[in-house]
């Protein structure tokens, strides 16, 4: 099936292109931009899948000698256990497992190659061309840098969540229910495979914290870390990387319960109103809901100790896999 993909990525690098003629980017904007069409090019390159010449799928050939017929046992009428029937053992979980590695890397490209994902990734472009092109009067250092990843990571999360329930309501939008539920896989392994996908926006994140970083490091004030300020900066990090992993967790949890193509928006506006209440305050005091919040703390001169960053931390890890286990829970009524 054919979906707009190059359009929509193409008028994000427009912008992106635009962005720096009129902020007047600089050296590393430019490169920026360079690498972020570069990647863009090799996922649309690939994205005929099989389709055309040079496809990857396999040839069709006729099969070979016929197989002899399994003979299969009559279940007794008092139900009890046949005699050398087959049992469900390590082999069958692999087998499952094998399925769902499959499914994973398949809906992984999906997921890559999605609009709503894209324009996602084009939200970060944006932001670290404006962050390198616009002189900030005030440097920031990399320990509040670190600390402002799980804010900067919401764009790609939400538009993640849209994505991946898109895909996971794939069948329902292109009227082929019937033929997957046809397959062998059973809803289960589906959703395990869905949620296999779950590593491509964290990828996605690393790299633009990573950037961000960099930005900020090239730009800022220079200033030597302590272990405290390493182990509180690598706990911002890791919440903003476990929202990507949780967004595509609950995208896939919304697709199993909810199918409309609104509901993922609708999720998206509460979560992040019921965020933003938790995490807002008067300046310089702290509240313990404001570890609850996705965002973490947004009210001014807030600053979390070790620990609290890592309950953070802790808190988004639990939240992201109760919503896969929910998702997991829904797959009968997928």
């Amino acid at each position: 099936m054919r979906r707009l993909r190059a359009p929509v990525l193409a008028a994000v690098w427009a912008a992106a292109v635009g962005s720096v003629a009129v902020g007047g980017g600089g050296t590393m904007a430019a490169a920026l931009l360079a690498t972020a069409t570069a990647v863009t090019a090799a996922a649309l390159a690939t994205r005929q899948r099989g389709r055309g010449r040079g496809g990857t799928e396999s040839r069709w050939s006729a099969p070979g000698e016929p197989r002899a017929a399994v003979p299969v046992t009559a279940v007794p009428p008092t139900g009890a256990p046949v005699v050398g029937a087959p049992t469900i053992g390590a082999s069958d979980r692999r087998s499952r497992r094998a399925v769902a590695r499959s499914i994973g890397r398949f809906e992984a490209r999906e997921l890559a190659i999605n609009p709503w994902f894209g324009a996602g990734v084009g939200i970060c472009v944006l932001g670290l061309i404006a962050f390198a092109s616009i002189a900030d009067p005030e440097p920031t250092d990399l320990a509040d840098a670190a600390a402002m990843t799980p804010f900067l990571a919401h764009p790609l999360v939400g538009l993640t969540i849209v994505a991946a329930h898109r895909n996971a309501t794939r069948s329902q939008r292109d009227n082929t229910t019937e033929l997957v539920e046809a397959c062998p896989a059973d809803n289960g392994v589906r959703t395990a495979g869905f949620l296999r996908a779950g590593w491509v926006p964290v990828v996605a994140l690393g790299a633009f914290f990573a950037a961000y970083l960099v930005i900020v490091a090239a730009t800022g004030p220079r200033a030597g870390g302590s272990g405290g300020a390493v182990a509180m900066a690598a706990a911002h990090i890791v919440s903003g990387l476990l929202l990507g992993a949780g967004g595509v967790a609950l995208g896939i949890a919304l697709a199993r319960w909810a199918r409309h193509s609104l509901v993922p928006i609708v999720a998206v506006v509460a979560v992040g109103f019921v965020s933003l209440r938790l995490g807002d305050g008067a300046p310089g005091e702290y509240r313990p809901r404001m570890l609850l919040s996705t965002f973490g703390p947004l009210s001014d001169e807030v600053v979390l100790t070790t620990t609290q960053a890592w309950v953070h931390v802790a808190w988004l890890a639990a939240i992201s896999a109760a919503t896969a286990t929910a998702a997991m829970v829904a797959r009968e009524r997928a």
